[in-house]
């Protein structure tokens, strides 16, 4: 097995490990007191969706690898098809620059609280999303999407559920 296989597998592995462990400890938490849910059940989740989306690329490295071994029967493979040789990629030290830029005027937005949560969200992943697809018009649009779901759908989630104080833009 390649040595890029093995890393493949051991991260997720890794950090199955680690969340099945906070899993472990967070049985000891205390019941709900006086907010709604608690303090367990979010630890819980977060550890429960890590350890689904770990072995999901466990089983997308599973069949990568099990594609690469199968003969194939044509003579020009398809390059996008799993298994295909990859191309190498190049480091690409401008656009993390301009991620990390974005970041950290993200993050600073929200401090000085210049705008609400929800806009800064979307915004902010807009234009990462954006980014990183290149501003294609189908990757756009998908990301304004995204963008939009997120940036709204977290506020309420945090907000109503969970009853926590964000940014709102006014003082």
């Amino acid at each position: 097995m390649k040595k890029a296989r093995i890393l493949e597998l051991g991260v997720p592995l890794f950090l199955i490990g680690i969340a099945a462990a906070f899993l472990w400890d967070a049985r000891t938490l205390p019941g709900a007191g006086f907010d709604r849910l608690g303090p367990a059940p979010i630890p819980r989740l977060i550890c429960w969706c890590v350890i689904i989306l770990c072995g999901v690329v466990i089983g997308q490295v599973y069949l990568a690898h099990r594609a690469a071994e199968a003969p194939t029967g044509s003579p020009d493979p398809d390059p996008d098809a799993p298994g295909a040789p990859e191309e190498d990629v190049k480091p690409q030290p401008v656009l993390a620059l301009i991620m990390l830029g974005l970041t950290v005027a993200y993050v600073a937005v929200l401090a000085a609280r210049i705008s609400s949560f929800a806009l800064a969200t979307s915004v902010f992943l807009l234009l990462t999303i954006g980014g990183l697809n290149r501003f294609d018009r189908k990757g756009l649009l998908l990301a304004l999407v995204i963008a939009l779901v997120m940036g709204f759908g977290c506020q309420y989630l945090f907000t109503e559920v969970l009853v926590i104080d964000l940014p709102t833009g006014t003082e």
